[in-house]
């Protein structure tokens, strides 16, 4: 048997094709046992009705074309995806094909079955959202009582098995005041843990209100400087930075890398370079992934209009976190200006001193 590094397989991947797709995320269902506020899936304009998403028989045809490009990388979100009743003859299938698998979860449906499920056909890693440090809190975020004390509950067996496990949280108003006993809960079970507070707009699908409830630029840039490994993170990322200079006097709308290395797959099939850009779609259930990776979403995303704007020459543009999809999620063009994200840019230059190297930026 031959055995080889993630790292070497990558670059046998690369080499072998011109645009290989080694990640993909699949959302199982947008239905989810919870109701948080900054949640596109937990504030659906219309209801999900679970009879419209993917079979069980669509999404193995996706993954067995996945498995032929050579993927390697899998994660499996919602909603909440262990809603779907499929999930362990889809957890089984895609572990039999030798899939790296991530399930990202808010943790309230791991029950003891589950656990031991989880612990037979082992995931890459499992990820669990936390909403807050006490039921109170749990409660006003989630709308569901003794949450905190049941997932709790469900961490203390999970670190027992062995299970790659990771914790990360999600900030906003509601639940801000619970940071730091948050943060170190999660500490307490993964390396690293990763938490969210500059959320992005509401998507077309969704009445969810981020704009209300999320926390202002300033506030956030006061608590990435707070956050010793967060702010270590911008201080190496600022440590030469210099105003932008695009070439030719202005930069590509598209700064990312959308659509070089992975996609994800809407509960619908719908096939996206990237989860927020909803409006770049190609349908799985009318065509393969195959087409759609290699002609169809490239083509969609050169074609893509966009306007000249005010983000493609700003000097601030590496400190705001700017996206094209961010922008529309907004409510704004997609070259921008978008308000909070220039107040994030210019909060980051004061917090950092490098207000005085910035000649030029959206006035918002």
């Amino acid at each position: 048997m031959l055995v080889c590094t993630i790292q070497e397989y990558m670059r046998t991947v690369k080499s072998d094709k011109k645009r290989p797709l080694s990640g993909l995320s699949a959302e199982l269902t947008r239905r989810c046992n919870f109701k948080c506020g900054q949640c596109y899936c937990a504030n659906p304009i219309k209801p999900y009705i679970p009879e419209e998403e993917l079979t069980t028989d669509e999404w193995i045809r996706i993954f067995e074309q996945y498995a032929n490009e050579q993927g390697f990388f899998l994660t499996l979100t919602g909603g909440e995806p262990l809603l779907r009743k499929d999930f362990k003859t889809l957890w089984k299938f895609l572990k039999q094909k030798g899939f790296l698998i991530s399930l990202f979860t808010n943790g309230s449906l791991i029950d003891e079955k589950m656990v031991d499920f989880l612990a037979e056909w082992t995931p890459y890693e499992l990820s669990i959202t936390l909403y807050g440090a006490s039921d109170e809190t749990y409660e006003r975020v989630t709308g569901h009582k003794n949450m905190f004390t049941r997932i709790m509950s469900t961490l203390e067996i999970l670190s027992e098995t062995g299970i790659p496990l990771e914790v990360k949280g999600v900030f906003t108003r509601l639940n801000i005041d619970d940071f730091d006993q948050v943060k170190s809960i999660g500490e307490q079970y993964c390396d690293l843990f990763r938490w969210d507070v500059d959320l992005i707009g509401a998507f077309p699908c969704s009445s969810n209100k981020v704009q209300d409830i999320r926390l202002s630029p300033e506030e956030c840039v006061e608590l990435e400087a707070r956050v010793r490994i967060r702010n270590q993170e911008l201080l190496n990322r600022i440590k030469n930075w210099q105003p932008a200079a695009p070439p030719n006097g202005k930069r590509s709308a598209f700064t990312c890398n959308i659509g070089k290395s992975s996609a994800y797959i809407d509960c619908y099939g719908g096939m996206h370079p990237c989860l927020p850009l909803e409006s770049v779609s190609y349908d799985l259930r009318q065509g393969s992934l195959e087409e759609g990776w290699h002609e169809a979403i490239p083509k969609m995303i050169r074609d893509f209009p966009l306007a000249p704007g005010p983000c493609q020459t700003c000097d601030a543009f590496e400190l705001c976190g700017q996206c094209v999809a961010f922008a529309l999620l907004e409510g704004c063009s997609p070259t921008g200006p978008v308000p909070f994200r220039c107040r994030l840019a210019k909060a980051r230059a004061k917090q950092y001193g490098l207000s005085h190297r910035i000649k030029s930026l959206a006035d918002v």
